[in-house]
């Protein structure tokens, strides 16, 4: 009996476990992951840096949806969320940084909100421009 012989088998099977493994990848399980350029994501997303991230030298932005841009509320650099008359940013990692003009918002690092001076934020990470 030829000892190869389940070898024959074994090859193809891996084979093809990897090959559907890739076809039925989710492209969100790399969504909002940290990313330097477009390779780092799925096929379906783009790396998608802010001009703040830019600024900061970070080097990095993060996974996105291919079209849908920055991910408000979240993301270093990108608008708030709307939340009734507030505008918001939900993330811990971000602190909002509101502008006198217009009354709208970006999420920034907690330490440039301090460093900028901000001010009108309600502790909860949100901004009511009428307040």
């Amino acid at each position: 009996m030829n000892a190869r012989h389940p070898t024959r088998f074994v090859l193809p099977a891996v084979l093809l476990g990897s090959v559907l493994a890739a076809a039925c990848f989710d492209d969100s399980a790399l969504e909002n992951q940290d990313c330097a350029s477009g390779a780092d994501c799925s096929n379906g997303q783009d790396c998608v840096v802010t001009d703040y991230q830019a600024s900061r030298g970070m080097g990095f932005g993060w996974c996105r949806p291919k079209g849908d841009g920055c991910a408000a509320g979240i993301q270093p650099g990108c608008g708030c969320t709307l939340d009734g008359l507030s505008q918001c940013c939900s993330s811990e990692e971000v602190d909002i940084l509101p502008f006198v003009d217009g009354g709208s918002c970006i999420c920034v690092f907690d330490d440039d909100t301090q460093m900028m001076g901000a001010e009108n934020t309600e502790g909860s990470g949100c901004f009511n421009p009428g307040s």
